[in-house]
């Protein structure tokens, strides 16, 4: 999925190995964690998001896809821990 929506999915694929070891981590899915799924989102991204009818994080579905709106394409990874 990250590929099909990442022209540049190297980098993006760097990124989610990186934030959750490509969802593989369980702390990444936790209730308790603010930073959701395979590139720990951060719930407070949730209302700008909903815009882009993205409304689950836990969804790998929805957070790559909010992933491509806040990296700005894949432009930009400024705001994530980790770096392409």
């Amino acid at each position: 999925l990250i590929c099909a929506t990442f022209t540049a999915c190297e980098g993006a694929l760097r990124v989610a190995l990186c934030e959750s070891t490509m969802g593989q981590d369980p702390d990444a899915y936790a209730g308790w964690n603010p930073n959701k799924g395979l590139f720990q989102i951060w719930e407070g991204h949730l209302p700008y998001l909903a815009e882009f009818g993205i409304v689950n994080l836990l969804d790998n579905g929805q957070n790559i896809k909010a992933a491509w709106v806040l990296s700005k394409g894949g432009t930009t990874w400024k705001i994530w821990a980790c770096q392409p």
